[in-house]
């Protein structure tokens, strides 16, 4: 079931205060999209896809055209959520690290309700929740960029669920660094923010390391306690870049307080290896004149063997992160008055 921001936002409080990690997944195309929701029901799990420019520009979903993207995307993920052997699955769609010089504008359109027509029927769809890349920015221009969005949520009657962090990747978040920036935010647009994305050793796409020695469980706990202390509400900690971290590691920072891990870099090279293993297995059978190179060569042929490799390796992360055995739970708890 994909859920609204206001739903989602009931989920994110639910993870925050079970200890639950849920598992991001930048599905950049229908099969991985398709692996994660069956990976979902496996496990029993709470799921996120979320996706970034470079995907809703890409050629599976908006060619160039973000919000079109942003459109056939979150479609495709309604379509699939709410079918029949999926339905028990809360399913968060959300818009992750917009570069900041879009941010504004994509992320205003988005939950300003997008336009998609069936015939003579129109209707509007919308994410569940936000976040954009604050890399480089300063703490005003950071505020000032999910302001601006806040601004236009009130105007438009969306409860705006955003997704905070830093302007500065590579040095570590002190709590009392993260606790100006939420209050600053809290003060103008107050319960917009749910997570909180520090740096805390971890970093987007880094593949170079297992077992990081600089990823700083502890600093996520002190981040997190500072935070909920001025908040009075859960807040859930982002952890931007889990490649290289272990199992133990990946544990142990949910149990620090995080609720959602982003996978992109991971699962994207897991794919990848994935389908090069099947071409190269099947090398000879897609030359033409083969007997089986029309079959061999068809998408269904490739996607149906990368699956039985992606599938068992996303219900292990959501094991690893808490999520399995809490995502009919969490469904329950979203749905309840």
């Amino acid at each position: 079931m994909l859920l609204t921001a206001s739903q989602a936002k009931k989920l994110y409080k639910f993870c925050a205060e079970n200890k639950v990690g849920m598992i991001a997944v930048n599905a950049d195309g229908d099969s991985l999209l398709h692996d994660s929701l069956i990976a979902a029901v496996e496990a029993d799990a709470p799921l996120i896809l979320e996706t970034s420019l470079w995907q809703l520009e890409g050629k599976c979903f908006g060619y160039g055209d973000a919000i079109l993207g942003l459109k056939k995307y979150i479609v495709d993920v309604a379509l699939m959520a709410s079918h029949k052997d999926f339905a028990d699955v809360p399913v968060i769609f959300h818009i992750d690290h917009v570069p900041a010089n879009r941010a504004v504008d994509v992320l205003t359109t988005a939950i300003s309700g997008m336009p998609v027509n069936v015939w003579d029927e129109e209707i509007k769809v919308y994410p569940s929740s936000v976040s954009f890349d604050a890399t480089g920015l300063s703490d005003q221009e950071n505020i000032k960029c999910v302001l601006e969005v806040a601004k236009v949520a009130k105007e438009v009657g969306f409860d705006l669920v955003f997704e905070v962090e830093p302007g500065i990747e590579d040095e570590p978040t002190e709590p009392e660094e993260a606790v100006a920036l939420f209050e600053a935010i809290e003060k103008e647009a107050p319960g917009a923010v749910h997570l909180f994305a520090p740096a805390v050793g971890t970093k987007h796409g880094d593949t170079t390391r297992s077992g990081r020695s600089t990823f700083d469980v502890d600093r996520i706990a002190r981040v997190k306690a500072a935070l909920e202390g001025v908040a009075k509400r859960p807040i859930g900690i982002a952890l931007h870049g889990s490649s290289g971290l272990n199992n133990e590691q990946l544990s142990e920072a949910v149990k620090a307080g995080v609720t959602k891990i982003n996978t992109c870099t991971f699962f994207l090279g897991a794919r990848a290896r994935a389908m090069y293993k099947y071409l190269d297995d099947n090398k000879d059978k897609i030359q033409m004149g083969h007997k089986d190179m029309k079959e061999t060569s068809k998408d269904p042929s490739l996607d149906a063997a990368v699956s039985k490799t992606m599938i068992p390796i996303i219900v292990d992360r959501m094991k690893v992160s808490n999520a399995a055995g809490f995502g009919k739970k969490a469904l329950e708890y979203v749905l309840s008055e």
